[in-house]
């Protein structure tokens, strides 16, 4: 589906077009209205839909903190196999999954929420694709098995192994940390621009649904 050359030119610049991405979408909720803003019913819908956006946004936030406790210093040259890494093979990116969803819910626009998740899949997978291709050249005897018993992408609770210690790097932890606040960043970007428009605070060039 990819090749070597496009998966190894995608990761370089990928954290690149992951900030114009998300500074573009900023921009299209600065100066669009939702076309269902003065209905009566939008106060309550926003209000819900942030409220569950809230939640998953938290849920991404202190699984990706979980599963980062297990990465750091680990990375690549050692098979992770414990904690969130027992029951899938990339908990980081389920739960990125999640905080995505929490933010498209909270933006109550169902364009802005199908253009997120497209953009999550194609910004993600070639990534746990060259991600996989990393850890074949270094671990090709020992992840066979590990691939076979533990799901990609949606996890099967009832693999869950912790160890009652485990040594992290924590350089890398506190990076991991500054990376997560990014969703809540976003999360309450998206509420200001929303408490701005109620206002009629901010311009309006175009509405979407």
């Amino acid at each position: 589906m990819f090749s070597k050359q496009s998966l190894e030119s995608f990761a370089r610049y990928r954290v690149l077009i992951s900030k114009i991405f998300v500074v573009f979408l900023i921009l299209i909720f600065v100066f669009s209205e939702n076309i269902w803003i003065h209905k009566p019913f939008y106060k309550w819908l926003w209000l819900i839909l942030q409220s569950i956006g809230f939640i998953l946004v938290t849920i991404c936030s202190l699984g990706r903190i979980w599963a980062a406790v297990y990465l750091c210093g680990n990375k690549t040259f050692t098979l992770v196999t414990q904690g969130p890494y027992s029951m899938v093979r990339n908990p980081l990116y389920f739960f990125s999954f999640l905080g995505v969803i929490g933010i498209g819910l909270t933006s109550c626009s169902i364009a802005g929420l199908l253009l997120m998740v497209a953009m999550f899949f194609l910004y993600y997978l070639p990534t746990i694709l060259d991600e996989e291709k990393t850890l074949e050249r270094f671990h090709k005897e020992n992840l066979e098995d590990y691939l076979a018993k533990v799901p990609r992408i949606i996890p099967n609770f009832s693999l869950l192994q912790e160890p009652e210690l485990y040594t992290i790097e924590p350089i890398g932890f506190r990076r991991t940390i500054l990376d997560v606040m990014w969703f809540f960043w976003v999360y309450l970007i998206l509420v200001i621009i929303e408490k701005l428009h109620a206002f009629n605070v901010l311009p309006v060039f175009f509405k979407i649904f």
